[in-house]
């Protein structure tokens, strides 16, 4: 246990790997990061609109989005904030890791961002398509404009958000679209398939909120094989 203590050991006894083994076959692609589903609707939709042609001038563009929409969650919840799963309630645009620095793998994972990379390599890819886009356009007269290539489609087509801000709160639609990109992202077979694809089976009627550790789920003697392996 002493190896544990020292700040230059990193897994000394392989936990992680047996960690990474049983999280992959349990809830894949999430970390303890993940409380709320919600960030992966108010990521695209805070990204998509992003103004810039330059790597940098697109990072400064997408930092204050998710600022101004921390901003938007605290006067939501304000005050009763604590507890909310709010990403950098209490430093705001000092937050070091944005929602986007813990959800960007989940985004990719479940489809909903269509490239590849990290964050940076987003906007890299945005502003080269940008840049490609202006210099395209100087050779086409401004009655041409609408002959010019779209601009490149990173993004899944999103659900139509409420008329009213909900915060964290899903709407029907949303709940149902999340839980789709869910079960459209697990490839497996029926008994290799993850635990939360067969928590979000539409087939499945009944939820058991009151649940607090998975193993004792009324009906865990139904979870997939990989799953009852795992546990």
């Amino acid at each position: 246990m002493a190896a544990l203590s020292q700040q230059s050991t990193v897994d000394e006894l392989g936990m992680g790997v047996l960690r990474d083994l049983v999280a992959g076959v349990l809830f894949p692609g999430h970390t303890v990061l993940h409380t709320r589903a919600k960030h992966l609707l108010f990521l695209p939709r805070d990204f998509i609109g992003l103004k810039g042609s330059t790597v940098e001038a697109l990072s400064k563009a997408a930092r204050q989005a998710e600022t101004n929409r921390i901003a938007a969650l605290r006067r939501h919840y304000n005050p009763e904030l604590q507890g909310k799963g709010i990403i950098g309630y209490t430093t705001g645009s000092e937050t070091k890791q944005m929602p986007s620095g813990s959800y960007w793998g989940l985004l990719r994972r479940l489809g909903i961002y269509k490239g590849k990379g990290s964050v940076w390599d987003a906007h890299s890819t945005l502003a080269t398509e940008r840049s490609a886009r202006l210099q395209r356009s100087m050779f086409h007269a401004e009655d041409e404009d609408d002959q010019v290539a779209p601009g490149i489609d990173l993004w899944d087509e999103l659900p139509e958000p409420a008329d009213e801000f909900q915060g964290f709160d899903l709407s029907a639609d949303e709940a149902a679209w999340l839980r789709e990109k869910f079960l459209l992202s697990d490839k497996s077979s029926a008994n290799a398939r993850s635990l939360v694809s067969w928590l979000l089976d539409p087939d499945r009627k009944e939820w058991g909120a009151e649940v607090s550790r998975i193993w004792d789920h009324a009906r865990a003697s139904e979870f997939p094989a990989m799953t009852a392996e795992a546990m």
